[in-house]
C-alpha cells in the first residue's frame, strides 16, 4: 500500500491530443504525488511501450490514463487488447475522455476499465480531478503490492 511511502504514483498517459498531454503533465506536476513516466499517442504505441517494458523486466506504470478517441487503436480496442496479455491485464486503466455517453461508460467498464472520468472543461476542475485521481490511486492497493 502506498500510504506513507514517498514514491510518486507512476502514470502513463495515452492520448492523441498534444495540448491535453501538456496540460495533464502540468497538472500532475502541480498536484504532486504522481509523475508521468511515459506518453503514448494511441493504443498501438501504448501496447508497444508496455510490452517492451514487460519484456525488459522494467517497472510498469501504476496506472494508465486512457483517452477513448484516438487513431490506429482507440481506447476500447486498447482495453480489449490489454485484457488478453499476461503481465499487463492487471494494470489499472482510468478512462479519461470527453465522452459522457452512458454507452461509452458501460462499454469501458465492461472491457476492464477501473475508473471512468469525463474530462472537465475548465482548468480549476481539471486540477481537482487530477488531485482526486492521484489521492485515490496513491492509497489504493495496486497489483504486486502486499500488506
Amino acid at each position: 500500500m502506498r500510504t506513507g511511502q514517498q514514491s510518486d504514483l507512476d502514470v502513463m498517459l495515452v492520448d492523441d491530443n498534444d495540448d491535453d498531454i501538456v496540460l495533464l503533465q502540468e497538472m500532475f506536476s502541480r498536484v504532486g504525488g504522481a509523475s508521468v513516466s511515459n506518453v503514448a499517442f494511441d493504443g498501438v504505441e501504448a501496447l508497444e511501450k508496455l510490452e517492451d517494458s514487460l519484456g525488459r523486466a522494467q517497472k510498469l506504470p501504476d496506472v494508465v490514463l486512457l483517452d477513448l478517441n484516438m487513431p490506429r487503436m482507440n481506447g476500447f480496442e486498447f482495453l480489449e487488447s490489454i485484457a488478453s496479455r499476461p503481465g499487463l491485464a492487471t494494470i489499472p486503466i482510468v478512462v479519461f475522455s470527453t465522452s459522457r455517453r452512458s454507452e461509452d461508460v458501460k462499454r469501458a467498464y465492461h472491457l476492464g476499465a477501473r475508473t471512468y472520468v469525463a474530462k472537465p472543461s475548465d482548468f480549476r476542475q481539471l486540477k481537482q480531478v487530477v488531485s482526486s485521481l492521484v489521492n485515490y490511486w496513491r492509497v489504493a492497493m495496486l497489483p504486486g503490492e502486499g500488506l
